[in-house]
């Protein structure tokens, strides 16, 4: 050890921890078996066995019961098992099997219905693909969705007070206990008892010579007293908090506490600053912790591809009628171009020239850049239209066809907004790893329309950032389900 640690307490033996005050760890074996993990895994399978159920009481009646088919079920079994396991799927990806997202009515089910959207959307592509849809009723597909909806919101809800119930008792809480020294403690236990409502902390352990209270909590001792105390009832887990240049103690306490039977993670101590930490990793003997991955790789970078070129094919196909009455309407109301275009920042952080309806009025040349607010003068009436459904971002189906946008990801914004809110929010430019989208989670999330704060740019971007770390097929279905009935009813729209 060197000479200016000289006045610090040994932290593996202990010396200087209060015996007396150990802490005795409450035992419920209730919450032993039922961990939040197991009770959102149940929960889930009644999510699946009632969107089942509807379909079937759907079938009995519209199908036996109105179009006479006695023997329905041996055809409709299947789309019957594959829907609700294809629900649970987009769910359990975008993390709406958690306990803050079943606890959360308000802020999630909403996403839930959308993922119940995208999986009858899934459903009905396979359908088409295999070309077996004339084999089933439309009125009871229809049918099928209706009453599923109804369902999973009530049962969302029925969740979100059982849960938490669950959660304000306790029942659902990890029980973790922090072993540590100094700052990194003090900080790991207020940051714990601030914001993790996931965790309850049952003892803090510190061989820190005369502190007996941290943080509010009561000094268990050292950690022979830690090792004594998870014999007679061991936590979930162990929260380790130790100073960067104690890294030989680090090491004898995950050894130590390594034969108990509890996850042992460590608070890292690198300073001030987030560091988005995702795991470790290693090539060869070198270790290495992973702070971002490439979030469309190998057979989802195909995937996305073709989800890409397929529908902005297919939509300016179906939608070309539609785009040339828009364009009409346009010429007729006001002079000036049909088309907007305005350089946005895109993947890496490369400008490119976005294309939109023009909804605006022409404007004299170098105007300084100004977001479109709540009836705004400069908007047409065509325009307020146009941007009320979001059919003035159309013509960015080019830019798809282009390579330089997705149909879904985050939203490209202007390069005045950009540089505006770049250094303010840590990680804002991570939302430039993936190609930006006409449409995207933050938008599906209530988060559209100017930001005129920074919080409101801080919300939209914690959407896009679960986005970028989360995403997959299963997701971007979910989204494209959701965003026609978001784009008609949002009330951000301007």
């Amino acid at each position: 050890m060197s000479s200016n640690d000289t006045d610090v307490p040994d932290l593996v033996t202990g010396k200087g921890g209060d015996l007396h005050s150990a802490l005795n760890f409450p035992s419920s074996r209730l919450q032993r078996f039922v961990t939040s993990r197991v009770a959102a895994d149940l929960y889930c399978l009644i999510e699946m066995l009632v969107v089942f159920a509807c379909g079937l009481v759907a079938g009995e009646y519209y199908v036996r019961g109105v179009l006479g088919v006695a023997d329905y079920a041996e055809t409709y079994i299947w789309p019957l098992l594959i829907l609700p396991l294809t629900l649970a799927v987009i769910l359990q990806r975008a993390g709406l099997y958690s306990t803050a997202s079943l606890s959360g009515f308000a802020s999630h089910s909403g996403k839930a219905i959308a993922g119940l959207f995208g999986a009858f959307l899934t459903l009905a592509l396979v359908g088409v693909i295999l070309g077996i849809t004339d084999d089933f009723s439309r009125v009871w597909y229809g049918s099928w969705l209706a009453s599923s909806t109804v369902a999973l919101w009530l049962a969302r809800a029925f969740a979100a007070r059982t849960f938490t119930s669950w959660v304000d008792a306790g029942l659902l809480q990890k029980r973790v206990a922090i072993y540590g020294f100094g700052e990194p403690l003090e900080k790991l236990v207020q940051e714990i008892d601030t914001d993790a409502h996931d965790l309850r902390v049952i003892g803090v352990f510190s061989p820190e010579p005369g502190n007996r209270r941290i943080s509010g909590h009561p000094n268990g001792g050292d950690l022979d007293e830690l090792l004594d105390s998870m014999r007679k009832d061991p936590p979930d887990t162990v929260l380790i908090a130790l100073p960067a240049n104690h890294l030989d103690h680090i090491a004898v306490a995950i050894n130590e506490l390594s034969v108990m039977p509890a996850e042992i993670k460590l608070f890292p101590p690198f300073g001030a600053g987030y560091i988005p930490l995702r795991g470790v990793s290693s090539h060869g003997m070198a270790q290495f912790v992973d702070l971002q991955r490439k979030s469309v790789s190998d057979w989802g970078h195909v995937a996305k591809l073709v989800e890409d070129y397929a529908i902005a094919s297919v939509a300016l196909v179906l939608l070309s009628p539609l785009l040339a009455l828009i364009a009409l309407a346009i010429k007729l109301e006001s002079r000036g171009p049909v088309f907007f275009t305005q350089l946005r920042n895109g993947l890496n952080n490369r400008p490119f020239r976005v294309y939109k309806f023009r909804s605006m009025q022409v404007g004299g040349v170098n105007q300084v850049f100004r977001q479109a607010q709540r009836n705004d003068p400069r908007v047409t009436r065509v325009g307020r239209f146009l941007r009320r459904t979001s059919l003035d971002e159309v013509p960015q189906l080019f830019n798809v066809l282009l390579g330089e946008m997705s149909i879904v990801g985050p939203r490209p914004h202007p390069l005045e907004l950009n540089q505006s809110h770049a250094d303010k929010l840590p990680l804002y430019n991570k939302r430039h790893s993936v190609k930006p989208g006409i449409t995207g989670w933050a938008q599906v999330n209530d988060h559209r329309g100017p930001t005129t704060t920074l919080d409101e740019m801080r919300k939209r971007l914690e959407c896009d950032l679960y986005y970028v770390d989360n995403w997959s097929i299963w997701l971007d279905i979910s989204i494209i389900a959701a965003t026609p009935l978001i784009s008609v009813i949002h009330k951000n729209a301007v």
